[in-house]
């Protein structure tokens, strides 16, 4: 025979009002844990103080006193005894003073301008030997001259022959020689337009012409 079960002891008879419960106790948990707050000791150092409490914490300045100056020297006073004798008279003392005491002043004479004599011809002067009307134009006045040797237009000869010559005090050109030659027939033909070029301007030494030796290029070049 099965026991039978009081119905007073039946607990699903008050499951709603145990959910109830249950579902009020978590609720009310649940706003608690957010609704506590916890303090600590951290320092709140967003928000700057008021200016007041700053206030309080300037440092005043203090005056600072100016150097005190220098202590003056004191000077050293010698005393003379009261014993010691003083010499009232002296010897006279003759001074002749003539009306002009001032002795004459005698200048140097300048030294002598020395001219140049010698017929050693220079490279380096005061003032440069130039042609007349310029290089521009003695440059201009050779390429019209020149008649390009037959042998080196055939060999098709170019390049420039370095010319050695001098100036003499009249401004005519002499001693010319070549230094560097590319051959062909040129090199005679360099010399000999420069030997008959017009006079050029001296070159001067302390105002005086003098002879002056120089080196110019001269070009070859097939047109």
């Amino acid at each position: 025979m099965e026991p039978k079960k009081n119905s007073n002891a039946d607990l699903t008879n008050y499951r709603n009002l145990i959910l109830g419960v249950s579902f009020l106790l978590s609720l009310s948990m649940i706003i608690t844990a957010f609704e506590w707050k916890t303090y600590d000791d951290r320092i709140d150092i967003v928000n700057p103080p008021k200016q007041d409490i700053i206030d309080d914490l300037i440092i005043p300045r203090t005056a600072i006193p100016p150097p005190m100056p220098p202590a003056k020297p004191i000077p050293n006073v010698v005393e003379i005894p009261n014993d010691q004798e003083v010499i009232d008279d002296l010897p006279n003392i003759d001074v002749n003073i003539d009306d002009d005491p001032t002795p004459p002043l005698y200048l140097p004479e300048p030294p002598a301008i020395e001219i140049e004599t010698s017929d050693e011809p220079l490279i380096f002067v005061e003032v440069q030997a130039t042609p007349d009307g310029g290089f521009s134009s003695f440059y201009q006045d050779l390429a019209n001259r020149i008649k390009y040797p037959a042998q080196a237009r055939r060999m098709q000869v170019e390049g420039r022959v370095f010319v050695e010559f001098v100036i003499n005090r009249d401004g005519s050109i002499t001693e010319i020689k070549v230094l560097k030659g590319i051959g062909g027939g040129c090199d005679e033909e360099a010399v000999r337009v420069l030997e008959t070029s017009p006079r050029w301007k001296p070159g001067k030494q302390r105002g005086v012409p003098v002879r002056q030796r120089m080196v110019i290029p001269i070009t070859f070049k097939l047109s």
